[in-house]
C-alpha cells in the first residue's frame, strides 16, 4: 500500500500528506508462534480513535477458531479478517482455538482513544496544550486572528490582548472532517463534535499596534478562583519594512494553506525569493498568497521587495521538448496549471515589458502562446497545445532564467507501440525498515510488489521498452530517490506497483479490489485506461480511481500512475494476489493497457 493511514499500512508516499504507518507482525506470545494461530494485525495493546478494528491473521483449516465465542469466518487456506466494534476505552478480546492436539486461548486488548478531552468540572483549569496559536503568528493591520483553549465548562474566559479584554465564548458543538483517507471506507462526511469548555474568540488586529509583539493571554475564572495560559505571541508587522524569504531546499514546497494538508503548488528551486506578507503555525506566508514552511527558507530585512521586469521571450524546440524561456532578473515564485489543451505558467513579483517573444513557427506541440499582466504583480502565460494534455512538463530556473519544457508525445511504432520507450517501474517498499502491509499469514506487500514488478520487466523488454527500476532485490529505498527517477531519466511512463490495505475501520473481511491512483490531469488518461484494462482482464471488484497527492507520481516530466492491485489484508484476495498466475496475468494486463494507450495517445 502507499498511503499513509491509521493503522496497518504503509502511506508515506503523499500524503494527502500522511504520515507513514507500516504494518508490522504483532509480537507473537509462545502460544502464538505455534502453528495453531498466527495474529498479523493488530499489534499487541494496539491504540487506535477508530469505532471499530479488525483482526488479520491466520491458523490451519483442519482448526476452528472464535473470538469472543463467535465463529471466525475464514478463507480456504485458514485465514481470516473479522471486524468488531470498539468501545471506549479498553476492548478485551478472547481467541479460542480448537484443533486436534487441544484447544488454546489467546488474549488481545485493544484501546479505543477518545478525541474529547476531559476537564475538571470542580476547579479553573485550562489544558495548556488545547491553547490555540501555539505558534508565532504575523499578521497585517487590520487582519483578523483567532484564540481558542480548553478549559472548565460554563467558566467565564477572557482574551488579554495588549490592554484590550476579549469576551471568549463557549462553544461546545462543532463540526469536525475526518482524516482525508476516510474516502476510502466511505465516510469522508463531516461529523459532529462536542467538546465541553472549549472556548474561541476573535480579534482584528489594530493599526496601533504596527511593529510590536504581542504576548496575548487566555484567563479563566470558576467561582473564585482564575487561571491563565499564554498562547503564542502575535507580531502585528509594518508594511513598510520588507521581509524576504529565500527558498534554501530544492525543492521548497509552497501550498496554498499554512500546513502540509493543504493543496501544493508548483515546488521552487533554490534561491526563489519572495516577499512575507504573514506566518502561522510555522508556515510563512508570501506577497502571492502562497505558504512554505519557515525550515525550508531564509528570512531577511531588505530595503525593497523581490521584482523583475520580462523583457524578450523565446519557444523553441530542443529534442521531444517545446522549451519556454523567461530571462527575469532574479528566481521568484511560480507556478504552473494544467486545464484541458492548455499549460498556465504565473509569475509572481513581475511586470511585463515583452517587445519580442520568439517563436517557433514549425512546433509541433505548442499552437501559440499569449502572455498578460492579471494583476499589479502576477504575470500568467497560457500555452495553447494542439492535444488536450502534454505528455509532461518541466519548469526550473537556468540561473535567473526561468525554463518551462513541455514534452511531446514519442513517435511510436503502430505494430510495436512500446518499442524505445523508457518506462519506469517503481516496486513500492522494500527492505527491513518497509514491508508495506502484510498478508494474514505475515507474507509483506513488499514481495508481492518485486514479483509483479519483475514480471512486468520482462513483458515490457520483450516489447522492445528500455525499463528503468527503482528497486531491483529487497532493499529500502527512500521516497525521494523513487520520484527523482522521473526527473533525472525521464522515462516516458511511471508505474509504482503496490498492494492495499485500510484504516482500522474498513471492513477487511469484504473489501477487495482494484484502485488506481493519479495526482497531475496528464497523468489520468493513463491511470482510466490502466483501471479499465485490469478490471477487464483480472475480474476483480472496482475499488476506485482516486487523484491523490503521493510522493512518487508528484513528478511531472510523465505521466505516472500508482497501482493498488488488489488487498494483501482480505483472505481470500490475498490468497489469489501471491499465486504466480495471477501475478503473470496481472503483468500481462498492465502491458496491454500501455500499449492500448501510448497508441491511442502518441
Amino acid at each position: 500500500m502507499a498511503r499513509s493511514r491509521f493503522s496497518p499500512v504503509s502511506w508515506g508516499l503523499g500524503v494527502l500528506a500522511f504520515s507513514s504507518m507500516v504494518i508490522v507482525s504483532a509480537s507473537l506470545n509462545a502460544a502464538e508462534e505455534s502453528s495453531n494461530l498466527q495474529i498479523v494485525y493488530p499489534p499487541e495493546n494496539h491504540q487506535t480513535p477508530s469505532s471499530s478494528i479488525f483482526f488479520i491473521g491466520t491458523t490451519p483449516q483442519s482448526n476452528s477458531v472464535t473470538v469472543n465465542g463467535q465463529p471466525v469466518h475464514r478463507s480456504p487456506a485458514g485465514h481470516f479478517a473479522p471486524s468488531f466494534p470498539l468501545r471506549f476505552g479498553s476492548n478485551h478480546f478472547l481467541f479460542t482455538v480448537s484443533s486436534p492436539t487441544g484447544t488454546e486461548r489467546i488474549k488481545r486488548v485493544v484501546t479505543r482513544l477518545s478525541t474529547t478531552r476531559t476537564v475538571p468540572s470542580d476547579r479553573a483549569t485550562i489544558l495548556a496544550d488545547s491553547v490555540q496559536p501555539r505558534a508565532e503568528v504575523w499578521k497585517q493591520p487590520g487582519e483578523v486572528t483567532c484564540f481558542e483553549a480548553i478549559g472548565t465548562p460554563n467558566a467565564t474566559a477572557n482574551l488579554r490582548f495588549s490592554r484590550s479584554t476579549i469576551p471568549l465564548t463557549e462553544r461546545t458543538e462543532a463540526n469536525a472532517l475526518p482524516p482525508a483517507n476516510a474516502i476510502l471506507t466511505g465516510a469522508p462526511d463531516a461529523q459532529p463534535q462536542s467538546q465541553r469548555g472549549r472556548y474561541r474568540g476573535c480579534i482584528r488586529l489594530p493599526a496601533s499596534l504596527i511593529g510590536q509583539d504581542i504576548q496575548p493571554e487566555i484567563e479563566l475564572t470558576y467561582g473564585n478562583a482564575t487561571v491563565r495560559e499564554t498562547t503564542a505571541p502575535i507580531r502585528i508587522l509594518n508594511p513598510a519594512k520588507v521581509l524576504v524569504a529565500s527558498a534554501t531546499e530544492d525543492p521548497t514546497v509552497a501550498r496554498n494553506g499554512p500546513s502540509t494538508s493543504y493543496i501544493r503548488y508548483s515546488p521552487w528551486p533554490k534561491g526563489v525569493m519572495a516577499q512575507i506578507t504573514g506566518r502561522e503555525n510555522d508556515w510563512l506566508r508570501t506577497a502571492g498568497d502562497r505558504w512554505i514552511a519557515n525550515k525550508e527558507i531564509e528570512i531577511e530585512a531588505v530595503p525593497e521587495p523581490p521584482h523583475s521586469v520580462i523583457g524578450s521571450t523565446t519557444l523553441q524546440q530542443q529534442g521531444e521538448w517545446s522549451v519556454l524561456r523567461i530571462p527575469l532578473l532574479q528566481r521568484l515564485p511560480f507556478n504552473v496549471m494544467e486545464e484541458p489543451g492548455q499549460l498556465i505558467l504565473e509569475i509572481d513579483h513581475a511586470s511585463l515589458q515583452t517587445d519580442f517573444f520568439k517563436l517557433d513557427a514549425t512546433d509541433p506541440l505548442v499552437e501559440s502562446v499569449t502572455w498578460s499582466q492579471v494583476n499589479g504583480d502576477r504575470v500568467r502565460y497560457v500555452l495553447q497545445l494542439n492535444r488536450e494534455f502534454p505528455w509532461g512538463y518541466d519548469a526550473d530556473y537556468e540561473g535567473t532564467t526561468l525554463r518551462l519544457r513541455v514534452r511531446r508525445a514519442p513517435q511510436v511504432n503502430s505494430a510495436r507501440p512500446l518499442q524505445g520507450l523508457k518506462i519506469g517501474i517503481d516496486p513500492g517498499h522494500g527492505g527491513a525498515p518497509d514491508s508495506g502491509s502484510r498478508g494474514p499469514n505475515g507474507f509483506p506487500e513488499k514481495d508481492v510488489n518485486l514479483a509483479v514488478s519483475q514480471r512486468l520487466t520482462s513483458l515490457l523488454r520483450q516489447e522492445g521498452a528500455t525499463v528503468m527500476l527503482t528497486r531491483t532485490t529487497d532493499t529500502f529505498v527512500p521516497l525521494k530517490p523513487r520520484a527523482e527517477l522521473q526527473s533525472d531519466r525521464e522515462p516516458h511512463l511511471f508505474l509504482s506497483i503496490h498492494y492495499n490495505a485500510l484504516p482500522d475501520d474498513g471492513d477487511a473481511e469484504n473489501t477487495r479490489g482494484i484502485a488506481t491512483f493519479w495526482y497531475y490531469p496528464h497523468s489520468r488518461p493513463l491511470a482510466q485506461a490502466l483501471h479499465g484494462q485490469l478490471l477487464n482482464d483480472l475480474g476483480q471488484p472496482d475499488y476506485g480511481h482516486y487523484f491523490s497527492s503521493l510522493a512518487v507520481i508528484r513528478a511531472t516530466t510523465a505521466p505516472s500512475v500508482l497501482l493498488e492491485l488488489g488487498f494483501m489484508i482480505n483472505p481470500e484476495e490475498f490468497e489469489l494476489i501471491t499465486t504466480p498466475g495471477h501475478q503473470e496475468k496481472t503483468a500481462r494486463a498492465i502491458v496491454t493497457a500501455l500499449r492500448e494507450y501510448v497508441l491511442a495517445h502518441a
